[in-house]
């Protein structure tokens, strides 16, 4: 179960960084998710957990990260549910903390 939670960590890392920090060399990404944003519709819908949504894309990286690390077993869902939900939670922790910092 450690081994997830070690999962959930990263994958909140890695999305809090790309999503909320938003290094410049990912500009031209985040100028396309936010042309589908203004899109709307099926657009806006799909630009959150692609890049948009920190919450959305940890979800996204600690489910099919930990869905990898099982060796895509279906037996191990409960531990790729468990890892997705901690990365959201991480994440939205991480976030706070971000914006605590900024100010």
């Amino acid at each position: 179960m450690t081994y997830y939670l070690a999962i959930s960590t990263e994958a909140a890392t890695i999305a809090v960084v790309f999503a909320s920090v938003r290094p410049d060399v990912f500009e031209y990404w985040y100028d396309l998710l936010l042309w589908m944003e203004a899109k709307g519709g099926f657009w806006k819908w799909i630009s959150k957990p692609i890049g948009l949504c920190h919450m959305c894309v940890a979800g996204q990286i600690g489910f099919w990260w930990s869905f990898y690390a099982s060796g895509w077993h279906l037996s191990a869902m409960p531990h790729v549910l468990f890892s997705a939900s901690a990365a959201i939670l991480i994440a939205a922790l991480l976030n706070k903390f971000h914006e605590w910092t900024k100010k």
